[in-house]
């Protein structure tokens, strides 16, 4: 009971960001079908990484641990009778797919939270590709088929699906056109597509990104990478400074493809300051921020991070994008307007856009997390602005993709 408690303090002078979960679950997947040996450096191994390696020695992927590096030796998966997605949506929407590819029929399990999750995305991209899923939710039965020569996606309410099917189609021993528009969260499909050109597939761009791509039978083969520190977690510790806070973070690309790294510019423009370094940056807050409007569609994780600076910010702030945040770990946006309440801040939902009005917050009682390891990061950054310890109802979920964020969120 005690470790839930959020105690005074201030921010860390510096803090190493944990690796891109996004970033590392692409890497992995892709390397233990790849032909030869893959190293994976400063690798985080949170639990949604934990769960997609529980799967590897089943599947006859060998794999060795030296720190944060991962040696794997991949190639073709064998087969099993079931794979483990643990809580990850991602690993939801894209096993199937590896698997659909390489001629597996198994049965794809989750726990938790992911098991309320509707995974209807999944399914018609399933059925655009030419194949057939058991239903909308998991346990999954998926079964083996040829993919279709050309593909049409129409709009889809997760980007995750796609990035599957991405990943799966150099597996195929056909040629492929892939045609889709009005897609989602652009830059997510911009780091599959730069992890599958590392691992030496081809395919060609018909067009920019929205529109067309090409892809020929080939083999994926290893290769040597180094996973990103995760903008995700970055904009989670940038939101918990207040005025007069400085913090160094290390381990971030100044030029990453990550969606997250939006933070940046938006918070300048605010008064946040930032003066990079090699391989870190120091992030700064000297006057209180002003309010602000921001369209999260494309980058919805940010929504509890922007939710938790708005808090300090004066006047009322506008974040756009909440549908993309119905089918989450939680209904992500009720589960912020509900922690906000709890801190007697004002916040409420209008249309496609979630309003928050800056405050002192004052808790009522517990903080609601939802099972919910970003809606938990937010809460733990407001507490810090509080006259007294702050007490969350789950601390432990941020396991899922920053293990030690309260370990490391405040200076004592």
């Amino acid at each position: 009971m005690a470790q839930n408690w959020v105690s005074l303090g201030v921010i860390a002078d510096a803090i190493d960001v944990p690796s891109s979960k996004s970033v590392a679950l692409r890497y992995l997947l892709i390397a233990s079908v790849a032909q030869g040996k893959s190293v994976i450096h400063n690798l985080t191994y949170c639990d949604d990484v934990e769960a997609l390696l529980s799967n590897f020695e089943p599947l006859g992927i060998g794999y060795t641990r030296s720190g944060r590096t991962l040696t794997i030796s991949g190639g073709k998966w064998r087969q099993v009778e079931k794979l483990g997605c643990g809580e990850s949506g991602f690993l939801a929407r894209t096993l199937p797919f590896l698997c659909a590819a390489q001629g597996i029929e198994c049965e794809v399990v989750g726990r938790g939270t992911l098991l309320r999750r509707d995974l209807q995305d999944l399914v018609s991209v399933f059925q655009a590709a030419g194949g057939k899923l058991s239903g909308v939710r998991l346990p999954l039965h998926v079964a083996p088929f040829l993919m279709n020569e050309h593909i049409e996606i129409s709009r889809q309410t997760s980007s995750q699906s796609l990035s599957g099917l991405l990943m799966a189609l150099p597996l195929t021993n056909r040629h492929t056109c892939l045609y889709f528009n009005n897609l989602p969260s652009k830059g997510y499909i911009t780091l599959t597509l730069d992890a599958i050109r590392k691992f030496g597939a081809f395919y060609k761009e018909t067009g920019s990104i929205g529109d067309a791509l090409a892809f020929s039978p080939c083999v994926y083969l290893g290769h040597n990478v180094s996973v990103p520190g995760d903008w995700s977690a970055a904009a989670q510790l940038i939101a918990a400074l207040q005025v007069g806070d400085s913090v160094l973070l290390h381990g971030l690309e100044h030029d990453s493809m990550q969606p997250d790294r939006a933070i940046v510019s938006l918070s300048e423009n605010i008064g946040f300051t930032y003066h990079w370094g090699t391989t870190d940056v120091r992030v700064s807050l000297l006057r209180r921020p002003s309010h602000f409007s921001f369209d999260a569609t494309d980058c919805p994780d940010l929504f509890p991070s922007l939710a938790a600076m708005a808090v300090q910010c004066e006047g009322e702030t506008r974040i756009r994008g909440v549908e993309r945040l119905r089918n989450k770990e939680s209904d992500r946006a009720a589960a912020l307007v509900a922690m906000l309440d709890q801190y007697g801040i004002a916040s409420r939902i209008d249309g496609d856009a979630l309003y928050v009005r800056g405050g002192k917050p004052q808790p009522k009682g517990v903080i609601p997390c939802a099972h919910d390891h970003r809606i938990a990061m937010a809460a733990g950054a407001i507490a810090l602005r509080c006259n007294e310890p702050v007490y969350l109802d789950d601390m432990a979920c941020v396991r899922k993709s920053f293990p030690n964020f309260f370990e490391v969120l405040i200076s004592r």
